[in-house]
């Protein structure tokens, strides 16, 4: 692997989700996955755009995340696409609840019938234990350490900890490595918008300073939408500046060559949305911003922003502004080490 591509910097990974459907449909999910859905990706589509990341930047795209939905609730088109990735050069991960994992003898038989599948993540929470029992995910995970695979465990919670979060952590460090268990928070939209209680999520008047992760890695949506993160941006149905386009009218490559300067995922991405917000505050925008946010929630910030269709107009003006552009290809270079060129855009100087 190239030392100098790793984990985390922008294009390493480029994710496809196959499928929204699923074997179980939690309250939770921002998808509305469910055994209900019908939308899949279509193979010659899957096919021709996993060959278009193979080939963007002469390989610069290292690693592949199938997800969904429930990609292993179609086995055969899960092992035609991983094999097919694999043999492009790809490290190839792949996301589920642990349905399948019934015994272990039954999810490492099935394991090995995917064999291109260098890393799973296993989802288990509250929400998802409804349905599947926890002896799955033990399974799932037990299985893997015998067929020397990598994995990782996901993990939803509420905005604040619960006995019941609590106690799951305690039972999954009994037969997972703590550090392959990521968590993360609820979030209200998709399916979650209408069946969880917006009263759980503590609201603060200073937004979260954290950078965002996710952003790293595009995501490529049945209908061939392209989205800069996995996250709640992914419900919002206007034009935003995290919607990098559209592979039905576009190829691939001139979807990401344009992601490369857009400068508002990559300020996302150095400093967090926060940042946005201190830039459109110098331009007046004080009276439209929001009043409150999710406490310690990235997500929430940047869902807020780019939701807000009052504020799109400046957002574009700021992703169009020279000096806004070359603060964040500084900050890419000097925060992330990432070397790419952000070519500043003919604007206005209209920042003081």
């Amino acid at each position: 692997m190239d030392e100098d591509i790793t984990p985390g910097s922008f294009l390493f990974n480029i994710g496809f989700m196959l499928t929204y459907k699923c074997t179980i449909a939690c309250p939770h999910c921002i998808v509305e996955a469910g055994p209900h859905r019908k939308k899949v990706m279509r193979m010659d589509r899957a096919l021709s755009w996993i060959e278009q990341a193979a080939k963007y930047n002469n390989g610069y795209i290292k690693a592949c995340a199938l997800t969904g939905g429930e990609v292993f609730h179609d086995i055969d088109t899960l092992r035609t696409l991983s094999d097919y990735a694999h043999s492009l050069g790809f490290v190839v991960s792949a996301v589920t609840n642990g349905f399948w994992a019934t015994s272990k003898r039954t999810a490492i038989n099935l394991l090995k019938t995917l064999p291109s599948i260098h890393l799973l993540c296993v989802s288990t929470d509250a929400y998802h234990q409804r349905f599947i029992p926890l002896a799955n995910i033990r399974n799932s995970i037990e299985a893997l350490k015998d067929l020397g695979l990598t994995y990782s465990i996901a993990v939803c919670k509420d905005a604040e900890d619960t006995q019941q979060f609590r106690d799951l952590m305690c039972h999954l460090k009994d037969f997972a490595d703590e550090d392959k268990i990521v968590t993360s928070k609820t979030f209200p939209v998709g399916r979650a918008r209408h069946h969880l209680s917006q009263e759980g999520f503590p609201m603060v008047a200073e937004p979260s300073r954290a950078a965002c992760t996710m952003a790293s890695s595009p995501v490529v949506f049945p209908d061939g939408q392209v989205v800069g993160c996995i996250g709640p941006a992914i419900t919002i149905q206007s034009p935003h500046k995290l919607l990098l386009g559209d592979l039905k009218t576009e190829s691939l490559e001139e979807i990401l060559q344009r992601a490369e300067t857009n400068a508002i995922l990559h300020t996302i991405r150095v400093w967090g949305p926060y940042r946005i917000l201190e830039w459109l505050n110098r331009i007046g925008c004080s009276e439209k911003m929001p009043s409150s946010y999710m406490k310690d929630c990235t997500c929430d910030v940047c869902y807020k922003l780019l939701s807000d269709e009052r504020l799109q107009p400046y957002i574009e003006l700021l992703a169009n502004n020279e000096e806004f552009a070359e603060r964040t290809k500084y900050g890419r270079l000097y925060h992330l080490g990432e070397e790419e060129v952000l070519q500043p855009l003919e604007s206005q100087h209209f920042l003081t």
